[in-house]
């Protein structure tokens, strides 16, 4: 079991191999420059957690920013020509997509506090 804690405070559970997934597609497109940005996935890796709500403020907008952008791009067959075995086995890519497709649903959930509407 691994999960992605996001700053708005919403758990997202999945499998660890998801997870991996994800976490290399966010690599590819962190700057190689941001280390800081790097080395929380690579923290996220090891424990099978990113946890965006217990990073400075900085890194966890930037790593969240890149996490909405990886789950577009798969959501919209936008990926890399070069995937992983894993994503190229029958069934693991659908599976892939449809987990995304569930992250983004929670990374929809709004920030408390963040001045919309009030609730009915």
């Amino acid at each position: 079991m691994a999960l992605v804690h996001l700053r708005n405070d919403s758990i997202w559970f999945t499998t660890r191999r998801v997870l991996h997934e994800l976490l290399g597609l966010m690599t590819d497109e962190l700057l190689p420059d941001d280390g800081e940005a790097l080395y929380k996935v690579v923290q996220a890796e090891a424990f099978g957690a990113l946890q965006l709500h217990r990073y400075q403020p900085d890194v966890a907008e930037r790593l969240e920013r890149v996490l909405l952008r990886v789950v577009h791009a798969v959501i919209d067959g936008r990926l890399p020509k070069q995937q992983s075995e894993y994503l190229q086995t029958q069934g693991s890519y659908p599976h892939f997509v449809g987990s995304m497709r569930e992250l983004l649903k929670v990374m929809m959930v709004p920030v408390q506090g963040g001045g919309g509407a009030p609730a009915r």
